[in-house]
C-alpha cells in the first residue's frame, strides 16, 4: 500500500477504537516522559518469605504502530491510527512469546527468588475459573479494552493489577505470593530517514506489578527499551516479520534497569 492510499484510508470502528487510540496516544506520551526520568524509579523492596513468586499475568498490546505518527506528528491522526492498524497481523503472537520468553528466563535471577513455572499457574483449576470470569470486564469500554491485548501462547488469561479480588484468589489457590503482571506496549520509530522512510527501532513499554494479598499492589514501574538492530521503514510502516526478532532485543535494557531497581531496595523489608 502506498502513501497516497493510507491518506484516505479511515480504521473501521471495531479495528481501532478511539478511546483504544486516546489510551495509545497517552502511553506513547508517557513513556516519553518517564524514559526521561529514570531518577524517579522506585527501589524493589526484596522478595522474603519462601523466596518464591509467580507470574500470572503477561499482556502484550495488539496495535503496533509508528510512536511518532501515534503521538500526533508527521503527516497526522488518521495516518497514524491507519498504519498501527496494518499491524495487527497473527505473527503478533510471535512477538509475546518471544517478549515473554526473555522475561521468563530473566526475573528469577533479577528478582532472587524462584518462579512458579507457568505451566503449574495456568494449570491450576482456580486460575482457570478467575482468568475465565468476565464480570470485571462488562461494559463496551472494558471488553474492547480486554480484546486489545495478547498474551503468550503458554496460556495465560487476562488480568490486570485492578483485578485485586481475582489476584486475591489466585494467590490462595497458588498459595503463592507475591504475584507478578507485566503490560507490554511494543511500537517503532524512525530513527534514521525522513518522512517515515528510512530506518527504524522497535520499542518497548513495560510495566510490572507486584501483588500480595495483604499490601495489594506493593510496587509498580515502568520502563522503556529499544532494539538495537533497525529494520527498514517506508511509509510510516515496518514490516510485521520484524518484530519477533527485534523486540525482545528491547527486553534487555528493560530487564537491566530492574536489576538496577532491585539493588537499591536490597536494605528494605523484604515481602511478603
Amino acid at each position: 500500500m502506498n502513501a497516497s492510499a493510507f491518506s484516505t484510508y479511515r480504521i473501521p470502528t471495531q479495528r481501532w477504537h478511539p478511546l483504544r487510540r486516546l489510551q495509545f496516544l497517552m502511553i506513547a506520551s508517557a513513556a516519553m516522559i518517564l524514559s526521561s526520568c529514570a531518577g524517579s524509579r522506585l527501589p524493589v523492596p526484596p522478595i522474603g518469605g519462601e523466596k518464591k513468586f509467580a507470574v500470572v499475568g503477561f499482556n502484550m498490546d495488539r496495535h503496533i504502530g509508528d510512536r511518532d505518527e501515534a503521538a500526533g506528528g508527521g503527516a497526522g491522526g488518521v495516518l497514524g491510527a491507519a498504519t498501527a492498524a496494518t499491524q495487527e497481523v497473527a505473527g503478533h503472537q510471535s512477538t509475546v512469546d518471544s517478549l515473554w520468553a526473555r522475561f521468563e528466563a530473566g526475573l528469577p535471577g533479577i528478582l532472587g527468588a524462584t518462579m512458579v513455572p507457568a505451566s503449574e499457574v495456568v494449570a491450576n483449576a482456580k486460575y482457570k475459573e478467575v482468568v475465565a470470569d468476565n464480570s470485571e470486564h462488562s461494559g463496551l469500554v472494558n471488553l474492547a479494552n480486554k480484546a486489545s491485548y495478547m498474551q503468550p501462547s503458554v496460556g495465560f488469561g487476562f488480568i490486570t493489577s485492578k483485578d485485586t479480588a481475582k489476584l486475591r484468589a489466585i494467590s490462595t489457590a497458588l498459595g503463592v505470593k507475591p504475584l507478578v503482571l507485566v503490560e507490554n506496549i511494543v511500537d517503532y520509530h524512525l530513527s534514521t530517514g525522513f518522512a517515515g522512510v528510512g530506518r527504524a527501532k522497535i520499542g518497548l513499554a513495560s510495566n510490572l506489578y507486584l501483588y500480595t494479598p495483604e499490601k495489594g499492589i506493593y510496587w509498580s514501574g515502568r520502563y522503556t527499551g529499544e532494539s538495537v538492530d533497525g529494520c527498514a521503514m517506508a511509509a510510516h510502516v515496518v514490516a510485521p516479520s520484524n518484530f519477533p526478532q527485534l523486540a525482545p532485543q528491547a527486553v534487555a535494557p528493560v530487564l537491566a534497569k530492574v536489576a538496577e531497581d532491585v539493588q537499591k531496595g536490597k536494605g528494605a523489608t523484604p515481602v511478603p
